[in-house]
């Protein structure tokens, strides 16, 4: 399972899109949740999540300010932006930041399915190669430990 904090000003909001939607169905658990991008950032520090899904427009810290610290300090997480505003500006500048998503309020369960899904594939994917590599590095000690082809592994101790 991955995890996912939600982000929102309106408690209600929050409430709904952390019990309303198929979270565990997508392979997410969400850890917790917050009222701004500060007290979203303290969260970060502590749980790392996966995937941070934020309102834009929030007092203390926008979306946009957090998803610019995110880059920064957190280049790993994932950024999905919720926001009542459909406007090509802040959609700009989210890309910019390389959020995964943007998805305006109100949320439908099928556009949120899809972009979770889609970032679950992505994950797997990362996922994936950071085993691969790690079960190459493994081997590879095994054999430079024993002896074994030596001459295999040459180009990479180099």
């Amino acid at each position: 399972m991955y995890k996912a904090l939600i982000v929102d000003d309106e408690k209600n909001i929050r409430d709904r899109l952390s019990t309303f939607f198929p979270w565990d169905e997508l392979g997410f658990d969400v850890v917790k949740t917050a009222e701004n991008g500060k007290v979203a950032l303290e969260l970060i520090n502590q749980e790392v999540p996966d995937v941070v899904l934020t309102d834009i427009m929030m007092p203390k810290m926008t979306g946009l300010e957090l998803v610019k610290e995110l880059k920064h300090s957190f280049p790993q997480i994932n950024v999905v932006i919720l926001s009542a505003y459909d406007d090509f500006e802040y959609a700009q500048q989210a890309i910019k930041f390389g959020v995964k998503g943007y998805l305006l309020k109100p949320l439908l369960k099928k556009d949120f399915s899809e972009v979770m899904n889609n970032l679950v594939t992505e994950l797997n994917g990362k996922k994936k190669v950071t085993s691969d590599v790690h079960d190459f590095n493994e081997q590879m000690l095994l054999d430079l430990t024993e002896g074994k082809n030596v001459d295999k592994y040459n180009e990479f101790c180099m």
